[in-house]
């Protein structure tokens, strides 16, 4: 509604109702930081499967409410509420940080902790980048551009 009317009111008189009803938010453990016990619809048909691996703690879960929160968050800073956008960005980083500690493999991010289940599936990884919860990879410095004549 935002993006598309420039008005906030609406956003500011919903953000209460937002934020406590927000799927999963609950769900961030607070021993290992994830998003835990909870699930999100994963049915691919069977013969577009991949061999993905249901957790406790599954890296696509943990991908949606980073994003819902993150959303949460700019929402926030947008109808001036600094304390909660900030609050919320905290929660949001600390999970993506948990998410590259036990999730991430250094090459693609495993179906839940790494630890403990180790396959890698590409939803896994597709959700985490598509959401930002993905750090970019290394990058090499730019080339320097190419001569060009008139």
């Amino acid at each position: 509604h935002i993006m598309f009317t420039g008005d906030l009111n609406y956003a500011a008189g919903q953000f209460d109702h937002l934020v406590s009803h927000h799927s999963f938010i609950w769900s961030i453990s607070n021993i290992s930081g994830l998003a835990e016990n909870a699930s999100c619809l994963v049915d691919w048909p069977s013969g577009m499967q991949d061999s993905w691996v249901p957790s406790n703690a599954s890296t696509i879960t943990s991908a949606w409410v980073y994003y819902g929160i993150t959303t949460l968050a700019k929402i926030a800073g947008l109808i001036d509420r600094p304390s909660q956008a900030s609050a919320l960005a905290r929660s949001a980083s600390l999970l993506k940080q948990a998410m590259h500690r036990q999730q991430f493999n250094g090459t693609a991010f495993c179906d839940g902790p790494c630890a403990s289940v180790p396959h890698t599936a590409f939803h896994s990884t597709l959700y985490s980048i598509a959401f930002g919860a993905a750090e970019p990879p290394a990058q090499a410095s730019p080339s320097p551009p190419l001569p060009h004549s008139c």
